[in-house]
């Protein structure tokens, strides 16, 4: 039986929780730095999916939820025209391993893909109509957020997950 910790106990734990960053990330340095400018202790290692998730004392949750980044609606969208086979196998990979995934999108609004604020030949309503069908499909969550908020925001969806796993 596994045993109820107490809150003190959980916030403890989670002091001792390493983000899990996958060794294909690039480009990532503003990340790395709110890590290590907020003494976030973190881990590079190959990932199945996503760019990023977190463990504690060896136990992961990779399995549950990943955030995958992209630096730019451009990134997402060579991703999604040049690149589409490999990208999307990888939330078919999600979808079946039951893996939440967060597709963050620095520096970027919804709005920005009707408008065409990206450099590639991607129509803006196909480049649209795909995120909307992806995140029916697959259950993504896409955020739009600016650079500056990356590492907070992977930070604190994985670390309020990783609450919910030990809390429960």
């Amino acid at each position: 039986m596994k045993k109820h910790l107490t809150e003190t106990e959980v916030k403890d734990a989670l002091k001792r929780m390493e983000i899990v960053i996958d060794t294909r990330e690039q480009e990532n340095q503003h990340i790395l730095d709110y890590l290590d400018c907020h003494k976030i202790p973190s881990v590079t290692r190959k990932l199945n999916v996503g760019d990023y998730s977190a463990q504690l004392d060896g136990n992961t949750i990779e399995d549950e939820i990943v955030i995958e980044r992209k630096g730019s609606l451009t990134e997402l969208a060579g991703n999604v025209s040049n690149d589409r086979p490999r990208f999307e196998a990888e939330f078919l990979r999600a979808k079946a391993n039951n893996i939440k995934v967060f597709l963050l999108i620095e520096d970027a609004e919804m709005h920005d893909i009707t408008q065409g604020n990206y450099r590639s030949q991607l129509n803006s309503k196909a480049f649209e109509a795909t995120i909307m069908s992806w995140s029916a499909r697959y259950n993504i969550t896409f955020l739009f957020i600016p650079k500056v908020d990356a590492g907070r925001v992977i930070y604190e969806f994985l670390y309020y997950k990783m609450r919910e796993a030990i809390s429960t």
